[in-house]
């Protein structure tokens, strides 16, 4: 039950969605099939608290949370839980204003909760001795990177960056909603400097990239022969390629060596094309010629700007493969 539809089979959900639904519109899939759910069986049972098995080694916005964190009702989807429940102006706890969330693993990483599985004789998934790592719906589950039973064949690689790399392959589920994102990393820097905690970006490495600001967005998009090229210097520029990121959304983090390799060939195949990019986590996007060109809901997002016959800017609406967006390139 989505809480608006009765649904008691995959055929009555293919009826009502379409069988691709999780396809074609991945995140609104989720809504229906875990999100809302989920929120409507707390609120009926008037759950204060919910345990997961989240970790920090797991990445994206999962590498700065806490063993014990609560989450407000304004930052969570939808959620009229607050309304049924007297408030307490007094309490910032209150049950009226939000939700507790324990993740007991939140220090664990993929080895030591395999250890404690042999250890201890837990049941598990028979699927994880198939070399599966993270298990969901049958569509968007699939062998990771390199196979792996129960966390011990990963020769040279690790485990928890490979953890989650067979889930949701070639579907744009690798994005962070943009809004919902900065709210909760501006939440949890805020907790983190109150604590006296060290609040580190993490390096997300693009060698041929050039690093938009503030104060240079505007001025280099505009004319791009003011962004300096590592190839070829005094080639003028055709077409402009800028992602707009954010270093802590774990979608941006997966994408990032695509980009820097995309970067990389772009430099020496194409050397009338500069790569730029911009964070967005504590900016918004500038404006150019006092218009706003540059739409963004979701991170990574890809745009090219294009100079000639006349300055045009395009979305890149498709999967964030290497292959996909390089042939995209080429054609602008």
């Amino acid at each position: 039950r989505d809480g608006k539809t009765s649904i008691a089979s995959v055929e009555d959900f293919d009826r009502i969605y379409g069988a691709n639904y999780w396809k074609e519109q991945p995140a609104k899939y989720t809504e229906v099939t875990k999100t809302t759910p989920l929120k409507n069986a707390m609120n009926q049972h008037q759950i204060q608290m919910w345990i997961t098995g989240r970790r920090r080694s797991q990445g994206g916005d999962r590498s700065f949370m806490d063993v014990l964190e609560f989450e407000p009702y304004k930052t969570m989807i939808d959620d009229n839980h607050a309304n049924n429940v007297d408030a307490d102006d007094n309490d910032p706890f209150h049950p009226s204003k939000g939700r507790w969330k324990l993740n007991p693993l939140a220090y664990w990483n993929y080895q030591q909760v395999w250890a404690y599985i042999r250890q201890y004789n837990i049941p598990y998934n028979p699927l994880y001795d198939r070399g599966y790592t993270s298990l969901g719906d049958v569509m968007t589950t699939n062998l990771p990177q390199a196979a792996s039973a129960n966390g011990e064949n990963f020769v040279g690689v690790d485990a928890d960056a490979l953890e989650r790399s067979g889930r949701f392959v070639g579907l744009n589920r690798t994005e962070c909603g943009l809004h919902a994102h900065i709210e909760k990393i501006t939440r949890q820097k805020q907790e983190a400097l109150e604590r006296g905690d060290e609040w580190s970006v993490p390096t997300l490495i693009c060698l041929k990239c050039v690093d938009l600001t503030v104060e240079t967005f505007e001025k280099m998009v505009t004319n791009p022969s003011l962004i300096p090229s590592s190839t070829m210097e005094g080639q003028p520029t055709e077409l402009l390629l800028i992602e707009f990121y954010s270093p802590y959304c774990g979608g941006c983090q997966q994408f990032a060596p695509t980009l820097d390799r995309l970067a990389d060939h772009i430099s020496e195949e194409m050397p009338q094309v500069r790569v730029a990019r911009f964070d967005i986590t504590e900016h918004d996007i500038p404006l150019v010629d006092g218009k706003d060109m540059f739409e963004v809901e979701v991170t990574p997002t890809l745009y090219r700007v294009r100079y000639e016959p006349s300055f045009r800017v395009e979305r890149y609406e498709s999967d964030h493969g290497y292959d996909r967006i390089l042939e995209w390139v080429r054609k602008g």
